[in-house]
This record gives C-alpha cells, sequence and structure tokens, in this order.
C-alpha cells in the first residue's frame, strides 16, 4: 500500500508532508509516495532525522490513495490532519463568544 510520511512543525504545531527532495510541505498531494516497505522505512529514517534536529515532531508513515480526486489519506484522522479541521474556527470575539 502506498504510503506517505507526516509530521507537525514544532514551532506552530502544523501538519506538514516529507516531500521527495526532503523539504516538508503542507499539501499531502506533494508528499513524496512511497510504494514499497523498504523504501519507506528509508524514507521514515531520513525523515525522522529531522525529528531529531527539532524541526518537527511525531514522524510516522500514512497510508494514503491516488484517486480521481488527487491523494488521500486512507483513515479519517489522517484525512482530517490533511486536508484540515471539520469545522471553521472562529476566534473568540464579543459577537461570537460564549
Amino acid at each position: 500500500m502506498p504510503q506517505v510520511i507526516s509530521a507537525n512543525t514544532l514551532a506552530r504545531g502544523l501538519v506538514v508532508f516529507y516531500g521527495a527532495d526532503g523539504a516538508w510541505v503542507d499539501d499531502i498531494a506533494r508528499a513524496a509516495v512511497y510504494h514499497d516497505k523498504a523504501a519507506a522505512e528509508a524514507g521514515l529514517a531520513a525523515a525522522k532525522l529531522d525529528e531529531a534536529r527539532a524541526r518537527v515532531i511525531d514522524v510516522f508513515l500514512v497510508d494514503q490513495k491516488d484517486g480521481a480526486e488527487g491523494r488521500a489519506a486512507l483513515t479519517l484522522r489522517n484525512a482530517i490532519r490533511a486536508y484540515g479541521p471539520t469545522i471553521d474556527y472562529l476566534p473568540a470575539s464579543p459577537t461570537n463568544a460564549a
């Protein structure tokens, strides 16, 4: 099963994906895709070097598929991570404070 590598930025906690050039990108469509276990493990080892350097945290493999609508994570948790929250975020203000 094809996989991509995901993590969070250390400074802001944003979801990022490991790109083919070793850079972290914010779009799952630009992530490097690993088609076999050996390649995925090698990519994960390289990505974890950035975790050791405190650039990202929580580096892990994500099962994914490419379809008519583009690349998608197979689990709900990772789909939400890839495409954002399921609700709109509204910062507290006098008009929407509870």
